[in-house]
């Protein structure tokens, strides 16, 4: 496919829908799963049950992501290959919505949620092929600036109206009906005003290889610094999903915040707001020096600052680290997403974009259910709260272990 310079006006069509889907997740992750979990666990069993909770259908929507994918790498459409996807995604994803904000039980919170793991991922796979199909390498790191800035406004703006809106009788489903809408509005923008061009005469990256097969074989020794940018990324998020899964429960516990809800959207507004002014910076960066270097800089900040949260004791303290963990976050995940885009397979990006999300997918099954059980044992032993800081050195330790996984990876040169 041949890329298009790109101009602001063209960074901005193709990263604002980044901001709703963000939105989307922020709040549902970062308030509403744990919200919805108070009302059916015990409270001695809530962290197994969220565990339970958060690890359903994420598994399914990774492969979701790679079917679609591949789908998507292969389809002819007067629209383009990516955004009948995100149409169709999205809109089938407002029924999930609807149906998890009316959940009265366990169960059908679980099968609600698998519903919109499902369906939103039907929209975003295609969708984040867009930046390595039709953006240039050279702006590529710009792009991804662009990019963050919508998603960290989103990861900002989710769980602080969330925060707000659960904390009264009725907000459930009056926040699920919202993030629908505003899920709609921002996919028809995208679908509207991004240039993607005709794919019916396009020849099919895969054609006569295999069928579905080659819908789930990929040559990762082929691409080894693809696959090692890969490992890297879900060690990360291991530590990100591990602390943003009970973030909620280590200001109520560990910290000793009252309004605990408000005060958890209100963490994670400034942990996203600090990451906007770092994020756009640091795309640009990317585009002129070492992607690498930018990596261990940003990711040793954030390790740095996570330990200080393990023995903070109070709001102010952790406010204070969490600005500063943002800021690296801000500058690692613009970075990371630059370099990925710089080495997925550019023919098959739907496809292997698809993988590259299990490495966001997998990490939401694995980090509450390794740290689950464990953390509501340590709370009985040594007091409540205390499993929670244990909590926030294993995300230490993931990200330690994920900049050692980026070491491995060849840059290309400038």
């Amino acid at each position: 496919m041949q890329r298009q310079n790109f101009r602001a006006f063209d960074f901005l069509n193709i990263s604002i829908f980044w901001f709703a889907i963000s939105f989307h997740w922020g709040a549902i992750l970062g308030i509403f799963l744990q919200k919805e979990v108070l009302l059916f666990a015990p409270n001695e069993l809530k962290g197994y049950y969220y565990g339970i909770l958060a690890g359903s259908g994420a598994l399914a929507s990774g492969l979701v992501q790679i079917i679609i994918g591949h789908i998507s790498d292969e389809f002819k459409s007067k629209w383009g290959r990516r955004k009948p996807f995100i149409f169709w995604g999205v809109l089938i994803n407002t029924f999930a919505l609807i149906l998890m904000g009316l959940s009265r039980n366990f169960v059908t919170l679980i099968f609600s949620f698998m519903a919109v793991q499902i369906f939103a991922n039907i929209a975003n796979g295609p969708y984040q092929a867009l930046i390595p199909d039709l953006v240039r390498e050279k702006q590529q790191g710009k792009a991804s600036a662009w990019m963050s800035l919508f998603m960290f406004t989103g990861q900002a703006a989710g769980p602080l109206f969330a925060g707000f809106l659960m904390a009264r009788a009725g907000g459930s489903v009056d926040l699920m009906v919202f993030i629908a809408v505003l899920m709609n509005l921002f996919m028809l923008y995208t679908v509207v005003f991004v240039r993607e061009p005709s794919s019916i005469f396009r020849k099919s990256p895969g054609a006569g290889n295999g069928g579905i097969k080659e819908m789930f074989t990929f040559s990762l020794k082929k691409y080894p610094d693809y696959t090692w940018i890969l490992i890297s990324r879900g060690l990360v998020n291991m530590g990100f999903y591990t602390a943003l899964g009970f973030l909620m429960y280590y200001l109520k516990e560990s910290i000793g915040v009252i309004k605990y809800e408000m005060m958890t959207g209100i963490l994670i507004m400034s942990v996203t707001v600090a990451g906007i002014f770092s994020a756009y910076p640091a795309g640009i960066l990317a585009d002129i020096y070492s992607k690498k270097k930018l990596l261990y800089i940003s990711g040793g900040l954030m390790a740095l600052t996570a330990i200080s949260l393990a023995f903070a004791t109070d709001i102010k303290m952790v406010l204070v680290c969490g600005a500063i963990l943002g800021i690296g976050f801000g500058a690692f995940s613009t970075v990371d997403w630059a370099l990925v885009c710089n080495h997925v397979p550019g023919l098959k990006a739907g496809k292997y974009m698809g993988l590259w999300n299990l490495a966001f997918t997998i990490p939401q099954i694995l980090a509450p259910l390794i740290a689950g059980y464990p953390t509501d044992l340590i709370n009985k032993k040594l007091g409540p709260g205390m499993g929670y800081r244990v909590a926030m050195i294993l995300v230490v330790v993931y990200l330690i272990l994920g900049l050692i996984a980026i070491r491995q990876v060849r840059e290309k040169k400038k």
